[in-house]
């Protein structure tokens, strides 16, 4: 399974208060692992992002946002010793992200909730959403409320299925580079029997996997019902947790489009109140006699280890 190295972080900016979170919290894991950051700037042709009225907006010229482009690009040089440039693009705002991303080899887009389109406060923006939904690198979805200069409570919902274990590694340059804990909390229907068995595995391997990692691994289950994103938001909204990061994946489905998301996957986006490192899955769902197998061997593995 993949293991992703963040090398190339590209960072939408569109100077909303969203994007410079995002600008900052990009410049904090970039110093961790000595990654290079590419601030893009795109000229919304359609005028979708921003106010209609060019006076209430300087970045409506592209010399006043090319110009305020490379101020942050050489703070992030001067201040932070981050290697950074920039990129200005015309065109439609979704496209031209997700191809500066493929163009540049981007190993993770990092993104502002919400940017200038005046979208509601809970919900993700309309490009922010888009470019989840159709990214093939994982994307870090950042809220406006405080920089995060790392991430020490990490929430990792896990359901039963096999790509669980590719999102981990995935995950890990963010979780062996937070220094704080990891909360895998375990999701199974009451109503699929077969659940149990798969669901105690996967969390046996996961288990092994961070305290291989050295991480301070918390575990926690949810049986109750099926109502799994429900759940993950009831509980980041609780104030006795303290968590700043929530992990969540698109599943692959042979029976939809490509660029599907599950109405699971969907909700935590749009009502996380922290910020949300989606993964997008590459692992396809096995029958279950197969993914038992595999898990089994998974298992049988780390302990040999």
């Amino acid at each position: 399974m993949k293991n992703l190295e963040i090398n190339k972080i590209l960072v939408p900016i569109d100077f909303s208060d969203h994007s410079i979170n995002a600008y900052n919290t990009a410049l904090s894991i970039a110093q961790r692992h000595e990654a290079h950051v590419k601030l893009l700037f795109v000229f919304d042709t359609d005028n979708n992002l921003y106010p209609e009225s060019p006076v209430n907006n300087r970045y409506h010229y592209p010399g006043d946002a090319i110009r305020s482009l490379e101020e942050l690009a050489v703070t992030a040089r001067e201040q932070f010793q981050v290697s950074c440039d920039i990129a200005y693009v015309n065109g439609a705002i979704t496209t031209a992200i997700l191809q500066k991303a493929i163009e540049t080899g981007s190993d993770i887009i990092i993104m502002g909730k919400n940017g200038h389109s005046g979208e509601r406060a809970l919900y993700a923006g309309s490009h922010t959403y888009d470019v989840i939904k159709k990214s093939h690198c994982p994307v870090l979805m950042v809220t406006n409320d405080k920089v995060h200069n790392s991430f020490s409570n990490i929430l990792f919902p896990v359901r039963p299925v096999i790509s669980m274990l590719e999102k981990y590694n995935m995950a890990r340059p963010i979780l062996t580079g937070s220094g704080g804990s990891l909360h895998l909390m375990a999701m199974r229907d009451p109503e699929e029997p077969n659940e149990v068995h798969i669901i105690s595995k996967l969390m046996s391997a996961l288990k092994q996997r961070a305290e291989a990692d050295l991480l301070d691994t918390r575990l926690a289950y949810y049986f109750s019902d099926n109502r799994f994103a429900k759940h993950v938001v009831d509980t980041l909204r609780n104030p006795d947790n303290i968590f700043d990061l929530v992990i969540v994946a698109a599943e692959l489905d042979e029976n939809v489009r490509e660029f599907y998301l599950g109405d699971y996957t969907q909700q935590i986006i749009h009502q996380a109140s922290v910020p949300v490192l989606v993964i997008r899955a590459t692992t396809a769902p096995l029958p279950t006699d197969v993914l038992l197998a595999t898990l089994d061997a998974e298992n049988a593995a780390c302990h040999q280890a």
